[in-house]
């Protein structure tokens, strides 16, 4: 069976399945964190990491599969193929992409950070190359500009993530999105505890196939409890944007979401390892995007 079809299977079918204690357990992925001298006249928030994230994609398509210097009997495809293709799981519904990146202005300095989950972490060489070179090319000083800048490399280090912290969180936690969440509730975007514990919940499955995990829960259980939970929305804003798809070239997507704080309260303890995942992997809508960016605090 060629590799392609066969990651696809593995994919849809995972031989292995389990909880979200599992899930942490066996969680696993590359992380290379890029720093660079800040380019006069980038602007940051809301979208550099979509931005990035654009000019990665240009150059990941250009690349060949990871082994071309001799046979491949695995026949292991080029790395486009595998971090920005669609994969269906068994219900024919698209699993999430296998990455996320960050950035951050932080002085003087753009720092880039690109995980690569699971079993895409194969490419992630190839990944970590094809992010210098887009970094490198430049990158659009704002959105819908086609100015570009170039980033100075001053440093790259990768290092590999095995398993996740459970968050010590019971009743009271707060999310702190960098870039902006996006949540739909039904069709239209919305927040409440019910649509926020889904977005958690389809990011968890998601992801989990990468990991080779079935992710087994009782959706209608966490469902029911999200009920009890408390969103406190005073620390968030409203964020407004356009980005721009190379399968919808010339036409601009409008994004809505919200950026800051939001406060949780209630009973936490079961969606404690949903928000372990969050921190590293993005929560929402176009997370692969490098939206729904979070950091997690928890205070009991």
């Amino acid at each position: 069976m060629p590799f392609a079809a066969e990651l696809a299977e593995s994919l849809s079918a995972p031989h292995q399945s389990g909880g979200l204690p599992l899930l942490l357990e066996t969680w696993h992925h590359d992380e290379t964190e890029i720093v660079c001298r800040w380019p006069n006249d980038l602007e940051d928030l809301p979208d550099l990491a979509v931005r990035i994230r654009g000019a990665f994609g240009r150059v990941l398509a250009e690349l060949p599969p990871p082994i071309v210097h001799r046979y491949d009997p695995f026949g292991r495809p080029a790395p486009f193929a595998v971090l920005f293709g669609d994969y269906l799981d068994e219900r024919r519904t698209t699993i999430a992409k296998p990455f996320v990146i960050d950035a951050d202005v932080i002085g003087t300095e753009v720092v880039v950070r690109l995980r690569i989950f699971g079993a895409a972490m194969f490419w992630a060489a190839q990944a970590r190359d094809a992010m210098l070179m887009a970094l490198a090319r430049g990158v659009a000083i704002r959105s819908e500009s086609r100015h570009k800048v170039a980033f100075e490399p001053l440093s790259c280090n990768t290092r590999r993530i095995e398993g996740l912290p459970l968050p010590p969180v019971t009743r009271d936690a707060a999310l702190r999105f960098v870039t902006p969440l996006v949540v739909r509730n039904g069709s239209l975007l919305g927040l409440s505890p019910r649509s926020l514990v889904n977005s958690l919940i389809a990011r968890a499955i998601g992801l989990s196939r990468w990991q080779g995990l079935a992710l087994t829960m009782d959706h209608a259980e966490l469902q029911l409890r999200a009920e009890a939970i408390t969103l406190d929305i005073s620390g968030l804003m409203p964020v407004r944007f356009q980005r721009h798809s190379r399968r919808q070239p010339g036409h601009p997507i409008p994004v809505l979401g919200f950026a800051g704080k939001l406060g949780l309260q209630g009973p936490l303890t079961d969606i404690a390892p949903l928000l372990a995942v969050s921190a590293v992997a993005h929560v929402g809508s176009h997370a692969a995007l490098g939206l729904g960016r979070c950091d997690v605090f928890a205070y009991g």
